[in-house]
């Protein structure tokens, strides 16, 4: 420091002690606002900064982790696509050999379709139980069908030639059926023989029951055991008696429905 500076430095020194004291503090208080001031306008963005570099960090590396998982998935899917190919090509070609005047994709709806024929075929012997659309539609005739039978009520008997498990589901889901609609019903099993061929399924009744025994063969019939009914008149019965005998070979349809070999 030159002798100048200190002259001018011990000048100020002495204007500063020649000052009140509130207006010292002033001054200092000044002082350090104004070195505040400039400490965060030098120091305070470069905070911020490192604040911000570190969030972006942590994003890309949370954005470098989901792309690293969606490149897994990508490859996965891809494999999986590959598989599939191997499986649907020879089935595409079948295809396209079994009906050529088809396109590729209506010639393999053919073929899923005649495949699903042919095991429905095959399959055809093997118990299926009725669809609850159907079920719910077979309560409600046969209900309305009892609550028609005020006089008579009506009493059910199935009778079931025995030696086939697949007819006695058949008459034990039609005894229950005939129960939810509210109409006292039995079944039992027995070895029927007759001079010729037994009808698949009949029904007995008193002759004034006729009309009662048609309407509720029509409706066992259409939603349940699709087979005309082979009807039989019984002047010993007694009015409101119904027998149905079950003796054929039953076969189902994928709902569940009824038929005869």
């Amino acid at each position: 420091m030159s002798i100048t500076e200190y002259d001018n430095a011990a000048k100020w020194a002495k204007f500063y002690k020649s000052l009140p004291r509130w207006l010292k503090s002033s001054v200092i208080i000044g002082i350090i606002a104004i070195l505040s001031i400039w400490g965060y306008r030098q120091w305070g963005p470069v905070r911020q900064l490192k604040s911000a570099n570190t969030d972006l960090k942590k994003k890309l590396e949370s954005t470098e982790s989901e792309l690293a998982a969606l490149r897994d998935t990508k490859n996965e899917l891809h494999r999986e696509n590959l598989h599939l190919k191997e499986l649907i090509d020879p089935v595409q070609r079948k295809a396209e050999i079994l009906y050529p005047e088809l396109e590729t994709a209506a010639a393999m709806a053919k073929l899923a379709e005649d495949l699903h024929e042919v095991r429905s075929l095959a399959t055809r012997d093997v118990y299926r139980p009725l669809s609850p659309d159907r079920i719910a539609q077979l309560t409600k005739g046969l209900q309305s069908i009892n609550a028609q039978a005020v006089e008579f009520p009506l009493t059910i008997t199935i009778v079931v030639q025995q030696g086939s498990s697949a007819r006695e589901k058949v008459a034990a889901d039609l005894k229950r059926y005939i129960q939810r609609a509210g109409i006292t019903v039995k079944k039992q099993s027995a070895m029927l023989f007759s001079t010729g061929t037994l009808p698949d399924i009949s029904i007995k009744m008193h002759p004034e029951d006729l009309t009662v025994a048609e309407q509720f063969a029509s409706v066992i019939g259409t939603l349940f055991i699709n087979k005309q009914f082979a009807g039989t008149k019984k002047d010993k019965f007694v009015r409101g008696q119904i027998e149905i005998q079950i003796s054929g070979d039953p076969l189902f349809t994928d709902t569940g429905i009824v038929t005869f070999k």
